[in-house]
């Protein structure tokens, strides 16, 4: 499977036009800290945006350094780059680092350690990667008293992946820089697609049940047990029954612990067609054009937009995005249209964002970026329900301007009760974020 998605990309990179050097305006962002995350229940480190910092930081560094060993060969380059991030998706700070991180940080924020065994390195070409050391009490007491939080660790590394490739896709169109991603976004999408929709033939069901039955003849201890086996079978299965007790599972087939993995052949036919379906629509994902480098351009060149389509599962069932992104002179706009659904009906939401609009205080420079959402979402973030409750979320990104390299930046968010993709409560409060951003080219 994995040589299938290897395949289909590099045939993918060949159509992709974005240039494959480095631009003068690519900029990493160095997360220092990610507050109440960090501290709420003891020193916990990362937070889902801190780690979705360090992966965009290891993606923007290390291609636009690979691109500079062959600038004038740009489909030699891409091929390369495309290369690398296939050998490399399960090293540390890569995409598979931050799908388990994402993991581990729904449980984290209930206060449940956990490990990322991407820091196992025997497991860079391994076909599965775990979330290990986590108690059955732990999950027991999870699912009991936060089914909706349960529901959502079982989806969160998708989520991270699809946050990943808007991160990139956003820091590329606003800061016009050039390095080549997208290889990887075909490789994160073709295997997340492949991933969600693996039910729908029988023979990938019955490997899907037969490496399940692999992993609890191996696993004979608790702390070496995944947290949750296929993310998906177990997200749909709890998805549909969240007053079922985990321990209602039964006794794990070695006779020690709870039998937490979820097979095709445990879920019900209602609960296999949901999942079919989320498989289907996971192909929203490739209705972008940064897949293959285009963008709109306007205005002689002075102008620029784009739009793109985003799917993933959530707490309650799913939501498809539809990102817009517009840039002409000092104005900077994203505005994502959002639907969410659960298994009774759709909701809508909308999110705005004006990028790094220019500040002066005093001789002082700085760039501030405010955003607003507001959206309806299913009661108390259920599954089978109509009721619907109003949301909303107001942040605001400043970060100083200067002619060093290294800026400094604050980030803070107010919240409603409800879903937001990268935010790890469902609860209502606060967030604050400060860390620095080193440019790796001239600066502005």
């Amino acid at each position: 499977m994995r040589h299938f998605i290897f395949f289909i990309a590099l045939a993918a990179v060949s159509a992709a036009t974005i240039s494959g050097a480095a631009s003068a305006q690519t900029r990493i962002d160095i997360p220092v800290l990610e507050l109440p995350y960090n501290t709420q229940h003891g020193i916990r480190a990362p937070g889902m945006q801190q780690s979705l910092a360090i992966t965009t930081d290891f993606y923007e560094y290390t291609h636009a350094a690979l691109a500079r060993i062959s600038p004038r060969h740009k489909v030699l380059t891409n091929v390369g780059i495309t290369l690398f991030d296939y050998f490399t998706i399960a090293v540390p700070f890569a995409d598979a680092w931050l799908h388990e991180e994402w993991h581990r940080a729904i449980i984290g924020n209930r206060g449940i350690d956990s490990k990322d065994e991407v820091w196992n390195l025997k497991n860079i070409f391994a076909e599965a990667i775990s979330v290990t050391h986590i108690s059955d009490e732990d999950l027991i007491r999870l699912k009991r008293q936060n089914p909706v939080d349960f529901v959502r660790a079982k989806a969160a590394g998708l989520e991270a992946e699809n946050e990943l490739i808007t991160n990139l896709e956003s820091k590329a169109f606003f800061n016009r820089t050039k390095a080549f991603h997208a290889g990887l976004y075909w490789l994160v999408a073709l295997n997340d697609q492949l991933y969600v929709g693996a039910v729908t033939g029988r023979a990938d069901s019955a490997e899907i049940d037969s490496l399940t039955d692999d992993a609890n003849m191996k696993e004979k201890r608790i702390a070496e047990r995944d947290l949750s086996g296929h993310d998906f079978t177990a997200w749909v299965y709890h998805l549909f029954r969240p007053d079922e007790p985990l321990e209602a599972r039964g006794v794990h087939p070695s006779g020690v612990g709870v039998n937490r993995y979820i097979k095709v052949s445990d879920l019900t036919p209602d609960e296999k067609r949901y999942l079919k379906r989320a498989g289907k629509l996971m192909w929203l994902n490739f209705v972008d054009p940064n897949f293959l480098g285009e963008e709109i351009s306007f205005n002689n060149g002075r102008g620029h937009a784009n739009i793109w389509l985003r799917y993933m599962l959530t707490s309650f069932g799913d939501v498809a995005q539809a990102h817009v992104v517009y840039e002409q002179g000092n104005t900077r706009l994203h505005v994502t249209g959002m639907r969410y659904a659960n298994y009774e009906k759709s909701f809508p939401g909308l999110q705005a964002e004006a990028v790094e609009m220019p500040l002066r205080v005093g001789s002082a420079s700085f760039v501030v970026s405010p955003r607003a959402s507001a959206w309806m979402q299913p009661q108390n973030q259920a599954f089978k329900t109509k009721e619907s409750a109003f949301g909303g979320m107001l942040g605001a990104r400043f970060e100083t301007r200067g002619k060093t390299r290294l800026q400094l930046y604050i980030d803070a968010e107010l919240k409603s009760a409800g879903w937001i993709a990268g935010r790890p409560s469902l609860e209502s409060g606060g967030t604050f974020r400060t860390g620095m951003t080193y440019a790796l080219g001239k600066t502005r």
